[in-house]
C-alpha cells in the first residue's frame, strides 16, 4: 500500500513537473475510445516513474464515458485494464499505480499484441486514438505495426535524454510530428498541446483519410481537391499526411469524382 500512497502524493505535487495550463476554452472534447500501450520496462526508475505520471494524467484529460483500454508489457506477464471514464470512480488511478517497473529483457511489442485493439472497432459513432508510452529501448515490428497504424490517429510519448531525436520507429507511426512527445528522465516537457491535439482529435470519429458525415465515414477525397476548402481542412485535417502515404490511390480516388 506505501507504493501506493506515495503516489498519491506525487500527484498532489505535480504541477512543478508538468505544465497544466489545461485546454483552451473553445476547445470541446467528445467521448472516445483510447488504447494506450505502455512498455514499463526501464533502466532508470525515475523514467518509469514519469511514464505512470504521463499515462494517468492522459487519462485523467479524457472526458466521461470515454472507453479507455491500458496494455502493459516489458514484464514477463502483460497486463490489461479496461474500463469506461466517470468522474465519479477513480479506482482506476489506484490500479496503475499498483503496476511496477518491468524487468522483462525482451522489450519487442510485437504485431500480434497490438492485433487485437486496432481491428476491435467497438463504435463508429466515437473516435479512436492510439497512444504509445515508451522509451529508447522498445521494440516493435516496424513494417507491421505501421501499415495497422498508418491511417490512424497514434500518439506517441518517448522518454530517454531530451537532447536526443525520436527515432524514425516512432515518428513513422506516429500521424505527424505534432503526434510525438519527448519526456525526459527529469520529466520536463510541456504536454499541454499534445493533451489538447488528443482533444482536438476526439472530434473525428474516422481514420485520418476519412471523413464523418453524421452516419458513416467517406474517403476524404469526395469532399477535397487540389486546393481544400476550408470544411475539407477540418473534418480531414491529415488528409496531406495520408496522401503521401499512397499517393497513387489518392489520385485513382480523386480521378473517379
Amino acid at each position: 500500500m506505501v507504493p501506493v500512497i506515495v503516489f498519491f502524493v506525487f500527484l498532489e505535487i505535480l504541477p512543478g513537473v508538468f505544465s497544466q495550463t489545461g485546454p483552451p476554452a473553445d476547445t470541446i472534447c467528445k467521448p472516445y475510445r483510447a488504447t494506450i500501450f505502455w512498455d514499463t520496462y526501464t533502466e532508470e526508475y525515475g523514467s518509469f516513474f514519469y511514464q505512470r505520471i504521463l499515462t494517468v494524467r492522459l487519462i485523467d484529460e479524457m472526458p466521461d464515458n470515454s472507453v479507455i483500454r491500458l496494455k502493459v508489457v516489458g514484464t514477463a506477464f502483460s497486463r490489461s485494464l479496461h474500463f469506461t471514464k466517470d468522474h465519479s470512480n477513480t479506482s482506476w488511478v489506484e490500479r496503475i499505480a499498483e503496476i511496477e517497473t518491468g524487468y522483462s529483457s525482451n522489450h519487442t511489442i510485437s504485431y500480434e499484441f497490438i492485433l487485437d485493439e486496432i481491428f476491435d472497432i467497438l463504435n463508429m459513432n466515437m473516435a479512436e486514438e492510439f497512444f504509445w508510452v515508451v522509451n529508447e529501448c522498445s521494440v516493435i515490428e516496424e513494417k507491421k505495426v505501421r501499415e495497422a497504424l498508418k491511417r490512424k490517429k497514434t500518439f506517441v510519448a518517448v522518454t530517454g535524454q531530451i537532447d536526443k531525436p525520436v527515432s524514425n520507429v516512432w515518428t513513422s507511426i506516429a500521424t505527424d510530428k505534432n503526434h510525438t512527445l519527448k519526456l525526459n528522465y527529469k520529466g520536463h516537457t510541456n504536454l499541454d498541446e499534445f493533451l489538447n491535439l488528443a482533444c482536438k482529435d476526439s472530434r473525428l470519429n474516422c481514420d485520418t483519410d476519412m471523413y464523418w458525415d453524421g452516419n458513416r465515414c467517406h474517403r476524404c477525397s469526395y469532399i477535397c481537391s487540389k486546393v481544400p476548402s476550408e470544411y475539407c481542412r477540418n473534418e480531414c485535417p491529415y488528409k496531406e499526411f495520408c496522401d503521401s502515404l499512397n499517393p497513387a490511390e489518392t489520385k485513382k480516388a480523386t480521378e473517379n469524382l
